[in-house]
C-alpha cells in the first residue's frame, strides 16, 4: 500500500487560512486540523478528546495524552507527546 502524502508547510499555511476565514467555527476546525496533521490523529480519535484529555488537574496542558482502545480503528492504545510550543505554521 502506497505512503499517504502529507500536507508541507505551506500547504497547511494555506488550509489554515482557508477554514479561517470560511469556516462558522474557525477555533475548532483549525484545531481538530493541527491535531491530525501535527499529532498524526485520526479525525474520530480527535473527535472524542475532551478538555480533561488535554489539561492536568492545574489546569495546565500535559505533556502526554493516551488514547484509549476503545477510542482508536485499531483498537490498541497510543501516546500523543504535546509540545509545550504554542503551534506554528507560517
Amino acid at each position: 500500500m502506497a505512503q499517504a502524502k502529507t500536507l508541507n508547510k505551506t500547504e497547511l499555511k494555506q488550509l489554515l487560512d482557508v477554514t479561517n476565514s470560511c469556516s462558522r467555527y474557525p477555533l475548532h476546525d483549525s484545531t481538530m486540523l493541527l491535531f491530525t496533521h501535527m499529532c498524526g490523529l485520526r479525525v474520530g480519535e480527535v473527535a472524542t478528546l475532551s478538555i480533561d484529555d488535554l489539561l492536568d488537574a492545574n489546569d495546565a496542558m500535559q505533556d502526554e495524552i493516551t488514547i484509549v482502545t476503545a477510542r482508536t480503528k485499531s483498537k490498541r492504545a497510543s501516546k500523543i507527546f504535546l509540545s509545550k510550543q504554542r503551534c506554528s505554521v507560517s
